[in-house]
């Protein structure tokens, strides 16, 4: 990771770095929170070179999705089909093969909601095919979206990456993000919640969201440049505007 302080950013290509799910599982379960602390669980195809093969692939989130739903932990779970950083890259992210992998993941049964992390860095015409896809599918809500993968939008005084080399969170997700929030609102109204994500470094930045369609609002960057009082701010202020 690398910070892009001009372009309030962070050049993010950790290549899911963890612990597996089996790890994860015993860890939370040992975790003491509060009640309303939500938990989500982001579930990725493993960053090897054996799960490249769309078959393991599917294999993968099918097995990981189960382990969770069985051990009874996470509040929702969280499908990333469009993250740059490992093998295979963002094959899920194709209406033929998202309906397969969405048609394995209907028949794990579960309770709790299931969201699908978009991608932004894609025309209009297939995010739209895309979501047509999920519509059809036992699918709660989009994540919209994730890591920006054009550079063009790192500022000129950052140091741009001779090659690709992961993708871009924080501001240069902004505009992308909101674009897309406002077509999924538009085209479905509440059939899904929709999470808004990219770009969040203010109370203004949270409200844009929230105007566009978004139910609900994730941030991380703005976090690492503003600061975790952040979330107060954010908070007073939408306190504040109703």
């Amino acid at each position: 990771m690398a910070r892009l302080i001009n372009s309030k950013s962070i050049l993010v290509n950790k290549g899911l770095r963890n612990e597996g799910s089996k790890k994860i599982i015993e860890r939370l379960r040992k975790t003491k929170r509060n009640k309303d602390f939500v938990i989500g669980i982001s579930l990725a195809r493993t960053n090897d070179s054996t799960r490249a093969d769309t078959e393991e692939g599917m294999n993968d989130y099918i097995n990981s999705l189960r382990s969770f739903v069985s051990s009874d932990i996470g509040d929702y779970y969280a499908i990333n089909i469009s993250c740059p950083n490992a093998f295979g890259g963002e094959s899920f992210a194709e209406p033929k093969l998202l309906d397969e992998l969405c048609t394995r993941l209907d028949m794990v049964s579960r309770t709790k909601p299931l969201y699908v992390k978009m991608p932004i860095s894609i025309s209009d015409d297939l995010f739209a095919r895309l979501l047509a896809v999920l519509d059809t599918h036992n699918v709660q809500g989009v994540i919209i979206g994730n890591l920006q993968k054009d550079y063009s939008h790192i500022h000129p005084d950052d140091k741009k990456p001779e090659s690709f080399c992961g993708g871009l969170s924080g501001a240069p997700c902004r505009d992308r993000s909101s674009e897309l929030i406002i077509m999924t609102k538009s085209q479905y109204k509440n059939r899904f919640t929709i999470i808004g994500c990219g770009g969040v470094f203010s109370y203004q930045d949270a409200k844009e969201k929230f105007d566009a369609g978004a139910d609900l609002i994730q941030l991380v960057t703005g976090m690492i440049y503003e600061g975790p009082g952040l979330v107060r701010k954010i908070c007073k202020g939408l306190s504040n505007s109703l």
